[in-house]
């Protein structure tokens, strides 16, 4: 009986952290870093953006448009704010 329970509670807490990681994943920017990615993006050319959030290990951004008017999703590096990817809309 004891096993049993054991077993459910271990069941239980795996199921658990994984609803719990997804929503853990994802977060915007601080202060500091709002800062330094869109000095980063201005350098880049861009001159607007939707929103920046943190997937995974890189800084996401969603519709960066550049100067022609052109909308992209974007990658960034989370160490130095380098574009690692980029697709059009």
């Amino acid at each position: 009986m004891k096993k049993r329970s054991m077993k459910r509670s271990i069941m239980l807490l795996g199921l658990v952290s994984l609803v719990a990681v997804p929503a853990l994943a994802d977060r915007g920017p601080s202060k500091k870093e709002t800062g330094a990615i869109a000095h980063a993006l201005i350098a880049d050319g861009y001159i607007g953006w939707d929103r920046i959030e943190r997937d995974g290990g890189d800084w996401k951004v969603t519709d960066a448009r550049d100067r022609d008017g052109t909308s992209y999703r974007l990658r960034l590096s989370r160490s130095d704010y380098d574009i690692v990817a980029r697709s059009r809309y």
